[in-house]
């Protein structure tokens, strides 16, 4: 989809342009791991810079295309991943006070900042003789902002909060999409405990698109593919 600009020429739209760099820091991350799972954290620290970068183009993730509002005051937004679920990147929303508790993603995770600060504090699990029951011990707090990142591995255990007055927005990063991870698991509080199935978030949105920006793309003469999912009489 594309618009005129002043000097009549043409230029992507942000949909456009934010799928063409989505499209441009995946190529970009499976040169670098020459289309293998990330082995070391020194490969996983290189794709987080290509991600922070990403973040960093605060332009492709405009308010009106990724939306939350007081009945749901946080949200998943699917970016993209491959068919099998791998490089799965999703955008993730949340007003201050926004929070989830301890838990894992049994695969490597990468979170970096668009705006506002999502305080992610880092477990390390201990077993107990009681099955289905860990103890976790703080390992290190990393506030993440616009511009920084923390990695995760597969094992690795950890909390999110928004804090401070600003929405969240965050991008997450997968080896594996959040609805084919089944094995993770969450802690009934801080200090461990029982835990349990961790299952995905019940809703992940696509972003959204305006009727004037959809109107306005289907009247500017350039290709666009539209697929309505509704049933036939309400499209006639």
């Amino acid at each position: 989809m594309t618009q005129r600009n002043s000097q009549n020429t043409y230029v992507a739209d942000i949909a456009s342009q934010r799928a063409e760099a989505i499209a441009q820091f995946i190529g970009q991350v499976k040169d670098q791991l020459q289309n293998r799972a990330p082995e070391t954290t020194a490969e996983l620290t290189k794709v987080a810079t290509l991600l922070e970068d990403l973040g960093r183009r605060t332009e492709l993730f405009p308010r009106e295309h990724f939306q939350i509002n007081q009945a749901n005051p946080s949200q998943i937004y699917r970016l993209t991943e491959d068919p099998e679920g791998a490089y799965a990147l999703y955008v993730s929303l949340g007003d201050p006070g926004k929070s989830q508790p301890p838990h894992d993603h049994t695969t490597w995770a990468i979170i970096t900042g668009v705006a506002g600060v999502e305080r992610n504090v880092l477990y390390r699990r201990a077993k107990t003789y009681e099955a289905a029951r860990d103890i976790l011990h703080e390992v290190k707090t990393v506030n993440v902002t616009r511009g920084n990142s923390i990695i995760l591995g597969p094992q690795d255990v950890h909390t999110i909060e928004v804090i401070g007055t600003e929405l969240g927005v965050h991008l997450h990063f997968y080896g594996l999409a959040l609805d084919r991870i089944p094995g993770r698991v969450v802690f009934e509080s801080t200090e461990g405990g029982t835990y349990r199935t961790f299952a995905p978030p019940q809703l992940i949105r696509h972003a959204l698109i305006s009727p004037q920006s959809l109107k306005a793309a289907l009247a500017d003469g350039e290709e666009i593919a539209v697929l309505d999912v509704r049933e036939g009489g309400v499209f006639s």
